[in-house]
């Protein structure tokens, strides 16, 4: 898809991202999140940031640096995180499974 491109790193924890121009994010198959408020609205680009460690059982270490990259690009993007579920995320603690 013309624009889109993805980005895997080389030191642990592995991470796989993946970004969505803003045309992209009006697709049926990947609307934004209602929890993104005002935000939806603005057609918003994506960027996807994986690791093979699923959240549930990852390990603590894991899950904050997955938290701590996510929120340092959202930052350099001028963006915002948002969890599986669509909820703002604001520390790299609130996507550690409770």
């Amino acid at each position: 898809m013309s624009g889109a491109y993805y980005l895997l790193t080389k030191q642990e924890p592995v991470f796989f991202v993946a970004y969505w121009p803003s045309r992209l994010s009006r697709s049926r198959l990947a609307l934004p999140p209602p929890a993104l408020g005002e935000l939806r609205g603005k057609e918003p680009c994506r960027w996807d940031l994986r690791t093979m460690f699923p959240v549930a059982t990852g390990n603590r270490e894991t899950c904050l640096r997955v938290g701590e990259a996510a929120l340092a690009l959202a930052s350099r993007a001028g963006g915002v995180v948002i969890d599986t579920y669509g909820i703002p995320v604001d520390r790299p603690g609130d996507l550690l499974p409770r």
